[in-house]
């Protein structure tokens, strides 16, 4: 069994967070702008510089030197900062605008009768291993699925889903989009995880035709 493509229209929820994350990197670009900083910065080093042809403390015209040169470091490298910032914000504040006037997500549809949580597991030398989840998509097919990025969405596990194509993931920030309600999964613990592992190897996440109850029974007998 294969999984298809389809392209569908963004619902509620995606339109409310690709107009949030917009909003948030035109903040960002409107932030960037420091020229008021740069003008402090101007008139502070020239002040110090001032200072400087007036006194005759040593230890005064090397504190004053210093704060001089930092305040014209800060005035001459600024806007080259600012300047790269704001082309880079630019370039992301249009394609993400391109992606929203698109108006369409490219997903493959997952329409389940049973999921299994295979528990994480815990290592405290190397961080663990986290959980992944077993997707029965037909009789002889099931969905090894693990979120590339190890973070579970709210709403998940439910038996229909949609995985965002990379593209589409990238800018909603999320790698799924739960569409039936939470469900409580068969749990395999982290004892049943190892034994399998061990006997079959780290499972490719992808979709394996095997029988569902035969792979249960694969991670609890082995």
């Amino acid at each position: 069994m294969k999984l298809f493509k389809n392209t569908r229209d963004f619902n509620l929820e995606e339109m409310q967070i690709l107009n949030l994350r917009l909003a948030g990197e035109q903040k960002k670009l409107k932030e960037i702008l420091k020229y008021k900083k740069i003008l402090i910065h101007g008139i502070i080093a020239l002040i110090c510089i001032a200072l400087i042809k007036i006194t005759g403390n040593e230890l005064l015209l090397i504190g004053l030197g210093t704060i001089a040169m930092i305040s014209l470091g800060y005035v001459l490298f600024t806007p080259i900062c600012i300047y790269y910032d704001q082309k880079y914000l630019r370039a992301e504040i249009k394609k993400l605008n391109g992606y929203i006037n698109n108006g369409k997500a490219t997903v493959f549809g997952i329409h389940s009768k049973r999921i299994a949580e295979v528990a994480a597991v815990v290592d405290e030398f190397t961080g663990g291993t986290p959980a992944y989840f077993l997707v029965e998509l037909d009789v002889e097919s099931v969905l090894f699925y693990r979120d590339t990025q190890y973070i579970f969405i709210a709403g998940f596990p439910c038996l229909d889903f949609d995985i965002y194509a990379t593209h589409d993931a990238f800018f909603l920030g999320k790698p799924i989009c739960p569409l039936s309600k939470i469900i409580d999964p068969i749990i395999l613990d982290e004892k049943a995880r190892c034994c399998y592992e061990k006997k079959f190897g780290t499972p490719t996440f992808g979709i394996k035709d095997i029988n569902f109850d035969k792979l249960i029974g694969q991670y609890n007998n082995c």
